[in-house]
């Protein structure tokens, strides 16, 4: 049997340097180099904040997270933040048990992360 790639990716301009990526389907070993490639263009286009949105994400693999992790850095060392937004219990516990909760914003709705990706802006443009 033949597997077909189960993904899509939508990604949206929120304001200038910020955007969002959905991931619909599975993140695995099959489908994270095209997650990868997305937020890869996406940083090359200007974007320092992203908010990766996992609502509707079906299943994820350590490479999927190993990527997550991988490009968390590359937007931190352009002074940017990455916010995930999603709310599936068993998703919280891979995140908890990884302790990758400690190193994401993690929320329970886009609305949020975005407020917060916004709210963290504000402080960035008042510091500087």
């Amino acid at each position: 049997m033949v597997k077909t790639e189960l993904l899509n990716l939508e990604t949206k301009f929120l304001w200038a340097g910020a955007a969002s990526l959905t991931i619909h389907g599975e993140a695995d070993i099959s489908t994270t180099p095209k997650i990868e490639k997305t937020v890869d263009g996406l940083i090359k286009s200007s974007v320092d904040n992203l908010l990766i949105d996992l609502t509707p994400t079906t299943f994820m693999d350590c490479n999927f997270l190993s990527a997550l992790i991988r490009k968390k850095r590359d937007i931190s060392e352009k002074g940017g933040e990455m916010a995930l937004v999603f709310n599936s219990d068993h998703f919280h516990k891979i995140f908890h048990i990884t302790g990758l909760n400690r190193i994401f914003h993690i929320f329970d709705t886009e609305e949020e992360g975005i407020n917060a990706l916004f709210e963290a802006r504000e402080r960035m443009a008042v510091a500087v």
